[in-house]
């Protein structure tokens, strides 16, 4: 697959522009999917699982792809799967184990954190077998992305992670082709969250308005270390501005798109 990844801080609009994209590029020759389409896909070819089989042909498509962690939860050969995918990058689980960050966190921070590493993991491992080569996948929440998880605490003073254990992290996961970083200022974040129907995240909720702000600082640096360092190794980042006219930012971020896509796939 052409992997193509959302990144940014909480609340900078990554999905919104996500779904923008995917629900509005016009690029006649090239075939785009969402990373739920993708997995769906893939559960279709790979899948021997009786129920997997049934649930994918019953349910409506639009079902299917909203509930596609729930329908990849029933994969019973998901252990072979993540086996495959740390055979090739299992060296970025160590390295986040054996890491400050990791060993500072509290048991059931440490359990959602690799639980989380497991799916992203589950999900590249599928789709990369069986979608094609030249078809663009887009993912909301890919590597880059759960590297916040896994690194960064709200509220932790032990945040700062040493460049030494990023690169490492970085140089053992499948990078994407292309990185769409998106910012926005701390208070527009800030309120994007406030503005969701979820709310906040129960961590977040926790805490008062100056902890949070102070965490989205920390997290908007974390991504410019994180585009710097893989825009070093090969990876195109496209940085996205999300402030102002949603039109404009729109239509901004569909001709860098589009003249990227033409450009890094046109062999």
């Amino acid at each position: 697959m052409f992997q193509v990844e959302f990144m940014g801080t909480p609340g900078a609009g990554k999905s919104m522009l996500r779904k923008y994209m995917l629900n509005t590029r016009s690029l006649s020759d090239i075939c785009c999917l969402s990373s739920e389409k993708a997995l769906i896909y893939a559960l279709k070819k790979k899948s021997d699982d009786l129920i997997i089989r049934l649930a994918l042909k019953i349910l409506p498509k639009k079902l299917t792809v909203k509930y596609a962690n729930t329908i990849l939860n029933s994969y019973r050969s998901q252990v072979q799967v993540l086996s495959c995918f740390l055979a090739d990058y299992g060296a970025s689980l160590t390295g986040f184990i054996q890491s400050r960050q990791y060993r500072n966190k509290a048991h059931d921070e440490k359990w959602l954190a690799i639980s989380r590493y497991f799916k992203i993991a589950l999900w590249y491992q599928l789709i990369n077998n069986e979608i094609d080569r030249r078809t663009i996948v887009v993912f909301d929440g890919g590597f880059l992305q759960k590297s916040m998880s896994l690194f960064l605490s709200p509220g932790s003073k032990e945040n700062r992670l040493p460049d030494k254990e990023l690169l490492h992290y970085l140089g053992n996961i499948p990078l994407p082709k292309i990185a769409v970083w998106v910012n926005s200022t701390t208070e527009s974040c800030y309120q994007r969250l406030l503005s969701r129907p979820r709310g906040l995240t129960l961590r977040l909720g926790k805490m008062d308005r100056v902890r949070i702000t102070d965490f989205l600082i920390e997290c908007q640096d974390f991504f410019r270390r994180i585009a710097c360092h893989v825009e070093e190794n090969g990876v195109k980042v496209i940085r996205v501005d999300n402030e102002g006219n949603p039109d404009e930012v729109f239509l901004k971020l569909a001709n860098m798109m589009s003249s990227v896509f033409f450009e890094m796939l046109s062999f």
